[in-house]
């Protein structure tokens, strides 16, 4: 039986080395793909991933009990790196999207034209999403990618719940909008050829 996040968490801060290595395998990848919301480049991003979890090790007997653990780990990080960015008097722009898994493991043999297809639309649904501003990217990845309710998004991002509501909306907003001008414009390429 797999133990749970508060069993990790629990032995994490009670300096078990098994748990640190367990949450590493459990939230690595997902706070890698979070952590290119905000820092493009992997490797500095390595670095802070490195630098986040060593502080956590040090500082485990002073952490507090989370509920979500995912949740807890994703704002340690974005927090890890805003304050890596202020310290280098640094800000720079996100335009690469984490790529979807074209298949599952339970399917060995892909249906290629279907591959295909999902590729397709993958890369049309990240040249909108590179369009809209970094807040609205982030946004949408913690609501739809990482599945964060709004009360944690508001959290995460220091913002009131109406304000989260409000930002989502603009985001879904202009994503529909370029959405749609992308497709008026394929279908007036095709009329016209």
């Amino acid at each position: 039986m797999n133990p749970n996040d508060t069993d990790i968490w629990k032995a994490f801060r009670n300096g078990d080395e098994a748990a640190f290595e367990q949450l590493l395998v459990r939230y690595y990848r997902a706070m890698f793909d979070y952590g290119l919301r905000f820092q493009p480049d992997e490797e500095q991003l390595r670095d802070d991933l490195h630098d986040l979890m060593i502080t956590l090790w040090e500082r485990r007997a002073h952490l507090n009990e989370t509920s979500n653990l995912k949740f807890y780990l994703f704002k340690a990080l974005r927090n890890q790196i805003l304050k890596g960015k202020r310290s280098q008097r640094l800000f720079v722009d996100h335009e690469g999207v984490a790529e979807a898994e074209l298949h599952s493991p339970e399917s060995p043999l892909p249906d290629f034209a279907e591959v295909e297809a999902t590729q397709r639309q993958t890369a049309q649904i990240q040249q909108v999403i590179a369009k809209l501003s970094r807040r609205q990217q982030e946004i949408l990845h913690l609501k739809f990618f990482e599945e964060l309710s709004n009360e944690q998004i508001a959290e995460l991002l220091q913002i009131s719940r109406a304000a989260t509501a409000n930002l989502l909306y603009t985001a879904l907003r202009s994503f529909k909008d370029i959405w749609r001008r992308k497709a008026l414009l394929a279908i007036s390429i095709l009329l016209c050829s």
